[in-house]
């Protein structure tokens, strides 16, 4: 019985230290730790009793205590499920999403973050590890056999959006030789030719000990399990940088509102990967370097949930009002507050093509701002804009919805089967027709804005009636656009007006000359007004 009840103990000791388990009521992981030390205790203690008490006659004698523990496990389960299933809990399910401010659709334009073409976040996560890769051989080679880029994360640092990637342990091996590794890679997020290879940090090597690669006290969440919190479920960890350029992890701390779900984020602890030291936060006191206090799962998962059950709650067979996401991952921006957002887009349930909102959640407080706006979902998008290189069979990275020149449009960069960016292009949301494309983004704004322009003043024209003029040609002059001849005129009696006409309108254009007399219809389209009918009484009757 002493050596049983000993071996119980270092098992159960060694599946605690191996499992982790939170030691919480409302975690999943600490009722079944719980009923892996039952199974335990039962093949300990429970058979071997079972074994000596053999009856005489009949058929074997269940114990009173396994009489009353499986009806006991049962009346358990159901209270779990009841605590926690969201046919009974629909509506607290969507309200873990907060408040949801709507901004409406007049405030579309103003609420998502404007592009600028130096801070586009464009270059993805596949395209910014390969050329990490790259850049670690040429520092140096041997780094390869005995670590690799850990996972890359977004985040804003002295103002730039960056990915950031420690360098992790290649295999137990190449951990138990060195037990740390020399650094971590900075990719930034909009120009992938701006990356390094930290190895040194105030003149001293940087030597990273605690990470998710390493072993027995050195993993990063056993680290973080028995140095920060024993009573909370531990968020993924993300390496992120402070001002100076130290790398820590930062490791949400998870408790549940709901029964054994509706995760919310506690806490924050922020580990030094060099010393180990653990520093644990409140949400509304993490340091202002710190971006990634939500989760980008837990917030998409919110949003899933918002979008089931705000309307209807669970018991809704028609699907009136519900709502999903429009994308699988949520992307990441950062607004004119220098604030960094999570970004998707909304879609009703069963329409997979029709946009109907945006929906932007801090990534620090969780707040979250809804956009009215209909157009076209980032599925649709990405179609759109691979058709038109569909030549070179470039690919486009997620689009990121933004604000170009006013107007809500889909940005993203195109690769080529190798994963290099070879060009970009720039969609309407609510306006598929208007497309920029070009091999550098700055092209592509500008097609954009050349077509968005095009429809405008098209618009106008076709809104407005053609106007009479009479007056001498002050000047003139032709421009080639798109292989097309357009003439510039300007008249005497209306100095700052322009008029503009095709070249094929009339053959006295080209002869026309200034001090020539003339008459024109022409419609107005913005500063410009567009000739309909040219007539030059100099050369006669047309």
């Amino acid at each position: 019985m002493v050596i049983r009840a000993l071996l119980f103990l270092a098992l159960a000791a060694f599946g605690f230290w191996w499992q982790r388990p939170p030691l919480g009521l409302d975690y999943g992981g600490f009722w079944f730790f719980l009923f892996e030390l039952a199974l335990l205790a039962l093949w300990l203690f429970g058979l071997p009793a079972l074994a000596r008490r053999r009856p005489t006659v009949g058929l074997p004698v269940v114990p009173r205590w396994l009489r009353y523990a499986l009806p006991l496990l049962g009346v358990l389960a159901l209270v779990m499920w009841g605590s926690t299933a969201p046919m009974l809990h629909a509506q607290r399910y969507a309200d873990l999403l907060g408040t949801l401010q709507d901004a409406g659709s007049d405030s579309t334009r103003g609420g998502l973050p404007a592009l600028s073409v130096e801070r586009a976040p464009l270059v993805s996560e596949s395209v910014a590890r390969k050329e990490a890769e790259t850049k670690l051989g040429l520092v140096d080679p041997a780094l390869g056999s005995i670590t690799r880029i850990g996972a890359l994360h977004r985040q804003v640092v002295n103002g730039e959006l960056v990915w950031v990637g420690v360098l992790e342990h290649s295999g137990f091996f190449a951990w138990w030789r060195n037990r740390a590794t020399p650094g971590y890679v900075v990719v930034s997020a909009t120009d992938v030719q701006r990356l390094r290879v930290v190895r040194e940090l105030d003149g001293q090597p940087l030597k990273l000990r605690y990470l998710n690669s390493a072993y027995w006290q050195d993993l990063l969440p056993r680290h973080a399990y028995f140095k920060g919190s024993l009573r909370h479920r531990l968020g993924q960890a993300i390496p992120e940088l402070d001002e100076r350029g130290r790398p820590f992890m930062v490791v949400p701390l998870i408790r549940h509102e709901i029964g054994l779900a509706g995760p919310v984020v506690d806490a924050v602890l922020l580990i030094d990967m060099q010393t180990g030291a653990v520093q644990r936060h409140a949400v509304d006191a993490v340091p202002d370097w710190v971006d990634n206090v939500q989760p980008e799962r837990l917030v998409y998962r919110r949003l899933e949930d918002w979008g089931r059950y705000h309307s209807g709650g669970w018991l809704n067979p028609s699907q009136q009002g519900r709502l999903q996401t429009s994308t699988w991952q949520l992307d990441l921006v950062t607004g004119e507050d220098g604030r960094s957002y999570w970004v998707t887009g909304l879609t009703s349930v069963g329409r997979d093509t029709s946009l109907t909102g945006i929906v932007l959640v801090d990534t620090r407080s969780g707040a979250a701002r809804r956009f009215a706006l209909s157009g076209v979902i980032e599925e649709e998008a990405t179609a759109i804009m691979e058709q038109a290189w569909r030549e070179k069979g470039y690919r486009a990275s997620n689009p990121t919805p933004l604000q170009v020149d006013g107007t809500p449009a889909y940005v993203t960069a195109l690769t080529d089967v190798s994963g290099a960016t070879q060009a970009y292009a720039v969609l309407g949301i609510q306006n598929k027709e208007l497309l920029g494309t070009g091999n550098t983004l700055a092209t592509a704004i500008r097609a954009f804005q050349s077509r968005r322009l095009g429809q405008e003043r098209t618009a106008a024209l076709q809104s407005a009636g053609p106007e009479r003029h009479e007056g001498v040609v002050a000047r003139i002059a032709a421009s080639v656009r798109s292989g097309s001849t357009v003439f510039h005129l300007t008249l005497q009696s209306q100095p700052t007006r322009l008029f503009t006409a095709a070249g094929d309108l009339s053959e006295e254009l080209p002869l026309t000359q200034p001090g020539d007399s003339v008459q024109l219809e022409a419609i107005a389209a913005g500063a410009v007004h567009e000739i309909r009918r040219f007539d030059n009484r100099a050369l006669g009757e047309p």
